[in-house]
């Protein structure tokens, strides 16, 4: 991850060359849906790639059976996802749906697979 220290503007030619990634997360709560608009508008301020994160949490009570609904609701969401993220960030929109337990740590392991600069969240909704 980059940083900048010092008195430069938000959206300076300093701060756009540390912030090319966006991540953010989304449950399509509207909560998140919020965070997701921020984080358009950030990424568009910063000429930044946006990446809508999805995660898909699998119904441990169905043991493997649940693993493989998980997998299979993942792959149907990512081209949903994947428009929206063309929707509210034209071609710098990209889409990635995880698929993990804890969605904490699948938005964190989603944000270092993509290499993001800046993770957004919102703080309700959180239904994976």
């Amino acid at each position: 991850m980059r940083t900048c220290t010092g008195g430069d503007a938000i959206g300076s030619t300093r701060y756009r060359l540390l912030v090319q990634r966006i991540a953010v997360a989304t449950d399509r709560s509207e909560s998140a849906e919020r965070a997701v608009s921020y984080a358009a508008s950030m990424a568009e301020r910063f000429g930044a790639e946006l990446v809508l994160v999805q995660i898909v949490v699998p119904d441990t009570a169905m043991g493997s059976d649940g693993q493989v609904a998980a997998h299979q609701r993942a792959g149907a969401l990512a081209e949903e996802l994947r428009e929206h993220a063309t929707k509210v960030a034209g071609n710098r929109g990209v889409a990635k749906v995880m698929v993990d337990a804890d969605p904490a740590r699948g938005i964190v392991q989603a944000a270092e697979e993509v290499g993001a600069d800046v993770v957004v969240v919102g703080n309700v909704g959180m239904s994976g």
